[in-house]
């Protein structure tokens, strides 16, 4: 909820999610008491909210990533270097051959 009020500030629209989140859900003709801790599948909030909370996620991680790739570009390893060299080399003479 408190990302929902980070961009949306109209106080019924947040209240008719919240009771949606509350209501619960049918399962096998039953009614089951809301799960305050998720959304239940299929539910039409479901979708929408999950979209929202990827975003921020997704936003948040960006933000990570792009402070952790600052800093000194990483060297090749040079034995590594030298052995794919002789590779693609042993590749070309191959090829050169036929």
């Amino acid at each position: 909820m408190n990302i929902l009020r980070e961009k949306i500030s109209d106080e019924k629209f947040l209240r008719l999610v919240c009771k949606a989140l509350r209501a619960g859900y049918a399962e096998q003709g039953k009614i089951v008491n809301a799960n305050l801790i998720a959304i239940p599948q299929g539910s039409v909030l479901s979708p929408v909210l999950a979209n929202i909370y990827l975003d921020k996620l997704d936003k948040y991680i960006t933000n990570i990533k792009s402070n952790f790739d600052k800093g000194k570009k990483v060297s090749r390893n040079s034995e590594y270097h030298r052995i794919s060299t002789k590779a693609r080399r042993a590749r070309m003479k191959g090829n050169t051959e036929e």
